[in-house]
């Protein structure tokens, strides 16, 4: 065989490599992870680093990231609890928000209560984001207790809709999981005289684990659960 077939063999090793290299690189681009143009893309994790089997990474080994402890609310004092916290950036501010309640979790007289920080260090007394649950308050008989004569908030998210800060939190009685008149109810942030005022009820017999997200199609989405416990 001549030289100028090996050649032209060489050369069209090259070019067929080449043309796969790319095939593969466009391939790859297409299948790019985007939330909204390409949610089901199979590319989850990827980098030089990364070794064929994700399993063989060491995690103990990987950058550790420098952080601070600080306190946002202590409820020990009072043998009460905080949970269901949900936090966001907004105008320059970190704003968390929590179920405040007496004694253990969700029992009669449970309210949102929220703080905020421009530094996420030093933050803001914490302030009651939501009223006295109907009838409910520290003088009701049934407060502190798990009963259906009385009722509790639970935080539920900030939402973020036109340019306000909603805050939302689930209303319903006190007795078990959740009860009959379960209700979601929107509280906005009103900056002039920074309180938040209920502006109704997002949706009836709901409750959520995170708020809206706008899909690709402009509507608003959320997951929700009834109050017997179907999503």
């Amino acid at each position: 065989m001549g030289l100028t077939r090996w050649k032209q063999i060489s050369i069209g090793l090259i070019v067929g490599v080449f043309i796969l290299s790319l095939g593969a690189m466009a391939e790859q681009g297409e299948n790019y992870p985007d939330p909204a143009k390409n949610p089901e893309s199979p590319l989850m994790l990827q980098g030089k680093w990364v070794p064929e089997d994700t399993h063989q990474i060491d995690f103990e080994a990987l950058p550790k990231i420098p952080s601070q402890h600080t306190i946002v609310s202590d409820a020990r004092p009072h043998h009460g609890v905080n949970q269901h916290n949900y936090m966001i950036h907004h105008d320059s501010c970190y704003w968390i928000m929590w179920s405040d309640g007496p004694g253990i979790e969700d029992r009669v007289g449970q309210r949102v209560k929220y703080a905020t920080s421009e530094d996420g260090l030093d933050w803001s007394e914490p302030k009651f984001l939501s009223p006295i649950p109907p009838n409910s308050g520290p003088d009701s008989p049934h407060y502190n207790t798990r009963t259906d004569q009385g009722f509790r908030y639970i935080s539920r998210g900030f939402w973020l809709r036109d340019g306000a800060l909603l805050a939302l939190a689930a209303l319903d009685e006190a007795a078990g999981f959740f009860g009959p008149s379960l209700e979601l109810h929107a509280f906005r942030f009103e900056p002039e005289t920074h309180d938040w005022k209920d502006i109704g009820v997002v949706y009836d017999n709901t409750i959520n684990n995170f708020p809206p997200k706008k899909i690709p199609t402009g509507q608003w989405m959320m997951q929700r659960r009834t109050y017997d416990r179907h999503a």
